[in-house]
């Protein structure tokens, strides 16, 4: 039972580990050309108008690392049940 808690926990971890399709693209000349059109002279609205430009990155990315969460979940459980048998 433990081994194959053990090999459940070594494929969900693998899972989690392998490259997955997420959006991190942050590109700073896109946002000081896209600062310099909004016309940005403070550091507040630079912070302003990065947290809006990054916003749909992070909508994109939210339903995959929720995903990915649960397969960690799911590991972390499988490996205290090793632990236990």
């Amino acid at each position: 039972m433990a081994l194959i808690a053990f090999l459940m926990c070594l494929a969900t971890s693998i899972w989690v580990l392998l490259p997955h399709e997420l959006v991190f693209a942050f590109r700073g000349r896109t946002l000081l050309a896209q600062s310099d059109h909004q016309g940005v002279d403070d550091v507040t609205e630079a912070y302003r108008a990065a947290g809006m430009w990054m916003e749909p990155f992070l909508d994109i990315n939210s339903d995959k690392i929720a995903t990915l969460s649960s397969w960690f979940t799911a590991s972390c459980v499988l490996l205290a049940a090793e632990v236990v048998l």
